[in-house]
């Protein structure tokens, strides 16, 4: 049988203490910024609504949502899934998810989320404003500017590829 020397047996024990609080202090330090990634995206959407509802917008929230009639009045809404079949009369700012437009939209369009379809047919007739989009498909047309950007971003707003 092998003697174990005590001195090597508390060395050992040490660097076991000192693989533990390290592995800890990584664990917290990626806690830490697990939240402060959350909070910045909270912020984010806080602020996105935030400018809408003080000019005015009305707010509509909920999981899946398809606007008819076409709105009258500018409208914010947060949704994982939001559809417009028959275009709108007046400006909208969408946030949450996805997005499907149609029809005729007058005014302009801001939106922050996972994926925005125009789809062929479909005219905003101001300016399209992505503030975060992850996939954009212009298959209808934009008149104003597009602001913003997209990591994809497929289509031509000025020709209605739909057509």
């Amino acid at each position: 049988m092998t003697e174990v020397d005590p001195q090597d047996d508390a060395h050992a024990r040490r660097a076991n203490r000192l693989v533990a609080l390290s592995l800890g202090a990584v664990a917290v330090a990626m806690l830490g910024l697990m939240i402060a990634a959350g909070l910045q995206v909270d912020g984010v959407l806080r602020d996105f609504r935030q400018r809408f509802l003080d000019q005015g917008y009305t707010e509509l929230d909920g999981r899946t949502i398809s606007v008819e009639p076409p709105p009258q009045k500018p409208l914010l809404i947060y949704a994982e899934s939001v559809t417009l079949p028959e275009g709108s009369h007046a400006s909208l700012a969408i946030y949450g998810g996805d997005a499907e437009l149609h029809g005729r939209i007058e005014g302009d369009v801001a939106f922050l989320g996972d994926s925005l379809d125009l789809a062929p047919g479909c005219l905003i007739t101001g300016d399209l404003t992505l503030d975060v989009a992850r996939h954009v498909t212009l298959r209808g047309q934009v008149s104003g500017e597009v602001k913003g950007s997209a990591e994809r971003l497929y289509g031509d707003p000025k020709s209605d590829s739909g057509t």
